[in-house]
């Protein structure tokens, strides 16, 4: 699942810290998979992006960036918030 969050007049280590703790309390909470006594733990990767990374403001640049970061997320491990650095 992705979905986008939208923080105005903040910069990008301040969002990357309070969706890392987001992410730190999403890991804590566990839940059944379905027909099942297997209990899971969520995995969370995230990728930041910020408006003054983009050569030019623009929603689908700003929306590739943080998908790149998303990606670099998942390729080092799970659990992670990656920044778009340009």
């Amino acid at each position: 699942m992705k979905f986008t969050v939208i923080v105005p007049k903040l910069g990008r280590e301040h969002v990357a810290a309070v969706l890392g703790q987001i992410r730190a309390a999403e890991e804590l909470t566990l839940f059944h998979v379905k027909e099942s006594k297997m209990l899971c733990q969520k995995t969370i990767g995230i990728g930041v992006s910020c408006i003054m990374d983009c050569d030019a403001f623009g929603l689908e640049e700003l929306a590739r960036n943080a998908d790149d970061a998303l990606y670099r997320s998942k390729r080092n491990g799970i659990n992670r918030v990656s920044c778009f650095t340009p």
